[in-house]
């Protein structure tokens, strides 16, 4: 994987740890309970292991095949709530697979959750009254899009892409909105300004920015979690997770080359 992701990697690995030790403990199947990513077809432990350019091979795979089937559009291709231009194909790509990461793990954080429910469950008499913690539902890419589009009264993503490419500075307007709506997630997210030095491309730029308020809000869930699940383990099965100090950075756009993607599908350029 990108080195740009470490700080995901770090924390896909430290939901597989935990995951591991309490699936061990009751008993249960890993590979029959960890979801897979659809189209790509690979799960959290192939994730880990796999090699960056393969994935975005996959990808364009996937891409050329719904050409090659006469899909006049992308959209929904990856359950991603918006379509891609392939104005510059390397970053479109590029983001797709980095969006589909992040929705993937908020999958994989809602698993780990209802297993620590059940291992609470089965092991009363050991924890005595600790119950679940409460944490704020993590929202997926679709749910804070359809926020956004509710904050600015639009009809759809089009509809906010043509806002901000003629008011560029609706950029900022929306991640200050959106940081004040997940106040409850911990999220502090500041606007870097220039958005993305040498680079002005609003559509890009958008979903770049919302990547990168995506790790602001999946961070602050997951540690409490992971938090309270080093106590549960520790008491139940005297077992100490790795150290927990991951951030997770911005998602940057990594500098290898993908191979062109065909332009037979109309609305690419």
């Amino acid at each position: 994987m990108m080195a740009a992701e470490a700080g995901v990697i770090q924390l896909m690995t430290t939901l597989y740890t935990t995951i591991v030790a309490v699936v061990k403990k009751l008993g249960m199947n890993l590979l029959a309970l960890l979801p897979k990513i659809p189209i790509l077809n690979i799960n959290l432990i192939d994730l880990l292991t796999a090699d960056a350019k393969a994935l975005v091979a996959t990808i364009k795979a996937a891409i050329k095949a719904a050409i090659d089937k006469g899909l006049d559009t992308l959209a929904g291709l990856f359950q991603l709530p918006w379509n891609y231009s392939f104005n510059i194909p390397d970053i479109d790509v590029l983001q797709m697979l980095q969006a589909l990461i992040r929705d993937y793990l908020v999958r994989i954080v809602n698993l780990l959750i209802s297993l620590v429910k059940m291992v609470i469950d089965k092991f009363k008499k050991i924890l005595g009254f600790i119950k679940m913690i409460e944490l704020p539902k993590l929202p997926t890419f679709e749910e804070i899009l359809k926020m956004i589009l509710n904050l600015f009264q639009l009809p759809d993503f089009g509809a906010l892409i043509a806002l901000i490419r003629q008011q560029y500075e609706t950029i900022k307007q929306i991640f200050t909105a959106l940081s004040a709506a997940f106040a409850a997630f911990g999220v502090v997210f500041t606007v870097p300004d220039p958005l993305m030095p040498d680079l002005k491309m609003p559509e890009i730029e958008f979903k770049q920015m919302l990547l990168a308020f995506f790790n602001d809000v999946i961070a602050g869930p997951v540690a409490k979690l992971i938090e309270f699940i080093q106590t549960l383990l520790k008491k139940i099965l005297n077992f100490k997770l790795p150290l927990l100090c991951f951030t997770i950075p911005d998602p940057v756009i990594p500098t290898f080359s993908v191979p062109e993607i065909p332009t037979s599908l109309p609305g690419l350029t």
